[in-house]
């Protein structure tokens, strides 16, 4: 399984969201708000930054806010710099802890 793969299955797992499986003809994966938090943030994960990234990432932005993940989280911050956006570095640990986390399942 690639490393991307198993980042967007555990942040899925980490935010308590249903899980999707990882689409890799999209730029940024993403899974909406549960339906007991409607006015939560739009989980994202962007594995690399594009032009094609920022596009969608703006999109997500315009329906609300976006709790987003990127191994570039900077370049992220830098081209978007808008509100309702949080975004935070890919945690290097995942991949530590994924085959722990899903055997403990």
């Amino acid at each position: 399984m690639r490393p991307c793969v198993q980042v967007w299955i555990l942040l899925q797992l980490r935010h308590q969201r249903p899980l999707r499986t990882f689409d890799p003809s999209l730029s940024v994966q993403t899974s909406p708000p549960v339906a007991e938090e409607p006015d939560g943030a739009t989980l994202a994960y962007a594995p690399s930054w594009s032009e094609v990234a920022e596009a969608t990432m703006r999109g997500l932005l315009a329906g609300g806010p976006v709790l987003a993940f990127s191994s570039a989280p900077g370049a992220l911050r830098e081209a978007l710099n808008l509100p309702n956006l949080s975004i935070e570095a890919t945690p290097g640990r995942l991949l530590d802890e994924f085959l722990q986390i899903i055997a403990g399942l």
